[in-house]
């Protein structure tokens, strides 16, 4: 399976945050949905739970590769068909559920039409911003080596404040 870069990023972001992970979380996607005689299955990138709140994280390198409307239906579907599924699995409780979009590169009507349907949408760069000044104040050991390369480099000021 590849690594997505977006969702390392993320996942370790949120993790830093206090959240605990599920990456590439799996459910199942009922017949009538798939529109074939048999039930599918799709994923969760970046599952994030806390005591009080669960975030469904779907990360994105662009969101240009259909039209705005396609991208925002199908994204639409998705978020609705995960958050069935972490409530079926009985994942939430009295939590409260925050869809949430990452994307490296964006097309600023699917950022808008995903937000009137209650879909957060946060740029990388913005998210990367605040992964780099969250590092600049964790004192502990990271076991992730991407995050401890990021706090070398931190640290040692190869990324400078200017840059987080």
């Amino acid at each position: 399976m590849v690594v997505s870069y977006v969702e390392e990023i993320v996942s370790e972001y949120y993790r830093l945050k206090g959240y605990f992970i599920s990456k590439d979380w799996k459910y199942r996607v009922p017949k009538e949905v798939t529109g074939k005689k048999v039930s599918g299955w799709k994923d969760i990138d970046v599952l994030a739970i806390t005591d009080k709140e669960v975030l469904i994280i779907e990360c994105k390198a662009f969101t240009g590769y259909r039209s705005s409307r396609e991208t925002t239906k199908k994204l639409s579907e998705d978020f609705k068909q995960a958050e069935r599924a972490i409530k079926n699995a009985r994942l939430v409780g009295n939590k409260s559920i925050k869809k949430i979009l990452v994307v490296d590169s964006s097309i600023k009507k699917v950022e808008r039409n995903l937000k009137k349907r209650g879909i957060e949408v946060y740029l990388l760069e913005e998210l990367m911003r605040n992964f780099l000044k969250l590092l600049r104040k964790v004192t502990t050991m990271q076991e992730h080596p991407m995050t401890r390369t990021l706090k070398y480099l931190v640290e040692h000021e190869f990324i400078q404040k200017s840059m987080s």
